[in-house]
């Protein structure tokens, strides 16, 4: 018997397939525990390469599964396993089958993103980091694959707080909520990458393109400035741009720093006034 979905709505952050009230209630881990699903993970490539989950319920009582944002459902070759992004709720009859696109991303930047003829096998809870940045990015009705995909590789490959790129006042909140959450600083610039050759938003380039800040300085005097690259070494690299005639007082200095011909490394942005006098500085890794 297949019980197609009908109706999909989003309250409070779940998803919700044909909600069947009266049912049991229960966890996808604890309806794997106790034997009432078994299931199937494939890649839909008709539907952007989302993620399609067959599920069976194998028993004589209606069920609501709850599928957790933060799940990991992992591949049986080296391809990325899929991480639930925005959980759900799917309502399954006695012994009903239900296949249901689920949002996800995927959750190891390293490796090429699940084919059609991808297979999965074990799930379990990523990390509980990364399960309450997915919650967080739930309850604050964010609705931005991009964003998703780059919070699951900074906890899943340790990709840095500056590749997460945000806009909106409530993504720029999400961003907080994870700084703090770990104790760590805002970070003060965005560093973009390049899209991956695959035409694949789920694969990585690893190929750094931009980076985007800006810097704060107290000017004692009028004077003009400049904006320059220093390696690890302390040697110049390049000027990256001059501002003249800025007036004492607070200062914003807008960053656009194109990596193109920029090679890896730990390097300190310096402004400098027109002497070549020191102003500030940060640090930046590309």
């Amino acid at each position: 018997m297949r019980n197609k979905i009908k109706l999909m709505v989003v309250m409070t952050g779940w998803m919700i397939t044909t909600a069947s009230f009266g049912s049991t209630m229960v966890t996808f881990e604890d309806a794997i525990k106790r034997g009432l699903i078994s299931y199937q993970v494939s890649t839909d490539y008709a539907a952007n390469r989302s993620m399609e989950l067959e599920i069976n319920n194998n028993s004589n009582n209606p069920v609501n599964v709850q599928l957790e944002a933060g799940r990991i459902f992992y591949a049986t070759q080296d391809i990325q396993p899929y991480v639930v992004t925005r959980p759900s709720i799917i309502a399954l009859a006695p012994h009903a089958q239900d296949e249901v696109m689920i949002y996800a991303r995927c959750g190891n930047s390293s490796a090429k993103s699940p084919m059609h003829d991808t297979r999965f096998g074990r799930t379990s809870m990523g990390p509980q980091l990364l399960v309450q940045a997915l919650t967080d990015l739930n309850n604050l009705r964010i609705n931005n694959n991009s964003l998703a995909q780059q919070v699951v590789w900074h906890y899943t490959n340790g990709h840095s707080l500056n590749s997460i790129i945000v806009y909106s006042d409530n993504e720029k909140e999400l961003l907080k909520r994870i700084c703090d959450n770990e104790n760590a600083e805002f970070p003060w610039y965005q560093k973009h990458y390049a899209p991956s050759q695959t035409g694949n938003d789920l694969d990585f380039s690893n190929v750094p393109t931009l980076i985007q800040g800006d810097m704060q300085v107290v000017l004692t005097k009028p004077t003009n400035v400049q904006v320059k690259l220093y390696n690890s070494e302390g040697k110049s690299v390049k000027t990256i741009s001059a501002f003249l005639n800025q007036p004492a007082g607070q200062c914003t200095i807008p960053l656009n720093i194109n990596l193109s011909d920029i090679a890896t490394g730990d390097y300190k942005i310096v402004i400098e006034n027109d002497a070549g006098v020191k102003i500030d500085e940060r640090s930046i890794a590309v």
